[in-house]
This record gives C-alpha cells, structure tokens and sequence, in this order.
C-alpha cells in the first residue's frame, strides 16, 4: 500500500514539473512576441507632444527656445539659429533622434506645408515599412495654409 502511494506521488510531482516547464516555455515565447502596432490616438497624443517638445534652436534670442512646430516653421521659411546652424538641419536632427528613441517599429513621417492645391514637401524619413499600419497627423497654421506633420506606424 505505501508502495502505492510513494509512486502516485512522485508520478504527480513530475507531472507538476512537466506542467511548469511548459508553462514557463509559452510565457518566455508571450514576452519575445513583438508588442502590437499603437493606434492612432497613442500616435495623436505622440504627436501633440512632439509637437510641443522645446529645443535648442532660437531665432531671437537665448534662452527663447523654438518648440518643434516653431522649428519646422523656421525651416520652411529658410531660417537659421542664433548658433548658426540651419533650422531645417537642426530639425531633422532633432527629429531623428526623438523618432529612434521613441518607435523601435518602422515609421514614416513626412512633413509639407500645403495651401489649397499646392504642396511643398519640407521633410520626410521613410524606411522599408510593410504590414499593418496605424497612423495619424497634426496641423500647424502656417501663413494662408498649414504644416502637415503625418506618422505611420508599422509593425
């Protein structure tokens, strides 16, 4: 009888240790899987943020610090820093920064100025991007029309 028993126990020991070595093999592959692609209001509310991030360009004087929406103004209107540096050169540097730092997925952002039918395209990084997309833009009055600043997300 104590035979019996000795081997039913040891019988469910290693069927609690199969059970949690599998257990722990499906939780380690859930946290390897690549996060879902953001949705649009996470990719608005990035945007409205990005858009509002000081940097370290100023046109007048220090410390008035342009915002990212006042750079990409100053670049589509071929300003420079007080440090010299071209406000275009500054930003996409900026920018590229913040979008390495912040998206480990593929992006593409594209930044132009449009008034009724024209179009000025002022910047835009794109990679090799395919699959599911998720996307969103914001707008900066500029002058008679506006500055477009659009990010997709790909996964």
């Amino acid at each position: 009888m104590k035979k019996k028993a000795q081997s039913e126990i040891v019988g469910f020991v290693l069927i609690v240790v199969i059970v949690m070595i599998i257990g722990l093999f499906f939780f380690r592959f859930s946290l390897r899987q690549e996060t879902e692609i953001p949705n649009d209001k996470e990719i608005s509310n990035f945007l409205t943020s990005f858009r509002d991030l000081t940097t370290d360009c100023s046109l007048s004087y220090e410390p008035d610090y342009l915002d990212m929406a006042g750079l990409i103004k100053a670049c589509d209107d071929n300003r420079n820093c007080l440090s010299g540096e071209q406000a275009c050169d500054k930003m996409k540097a900026e920018i590229r920064e913040i979008m390495e730092n912040s998206w480990k997925k593929c992006y593409i952002l594209d930044i132009y100025y449009e008034d009724g039918s024209y179009n000025k395209e002022i910047m835009k990084i794109q990679g090799n991007c395919s699959g599911n997309m998720a996307g969103n833009e914001q707008y900066i009055k500029q002058g008679s029309g506006q500055i477009v600043v659009s990010l997709d997300i790909y996964d």
